[in-house]
């Protein structure tokens, strides 16, 4: 398959990733791509990884406010333990959640 016709047939579109950190949660509006040969499956490009990334920090120091600006935020509020991130996994060379 030329890179011409994959370029046509894959598409973006805006996604919900669910962040946690300490005993918060924020859902953050991203852009994916999906390609035609894996259309479940969204890629995050690197620069949006990045910034999940910094989400997570700002989650787990307890930053609510910039939380705010990012995305909805939801505080755990029972007696039970800190959320816990599932760690970034790594697929055919790209990083994937």
């Amino acid at each position: 398959m030329k890179v011409d016709s994959l370029a046509k047939k894959k598409h973006t579109e805006r996604i919900t990733e669910w962040i946690s950190g300490g005993t918060y949660a924020v859902a953050v509006e991203v852009e994916a791509t999906f390609l035609p040969d894996r259309p479940t499956e969204p890629f995050l490009a690197p620069e949006t990884v990045r910034f999940l990334e910094k989400v997570e920090a700002l989650a787990a120091a307890g930053d609510v406010e910039a939380l705010k600006k990012i995305g909805k935020v939801y505080v755990q509020h029972d007696g039970a333990a800190p959320i816990t991130p599932k760690p970034l996994q790594k697929t055919h060379g790209k990083t994937a959640r």
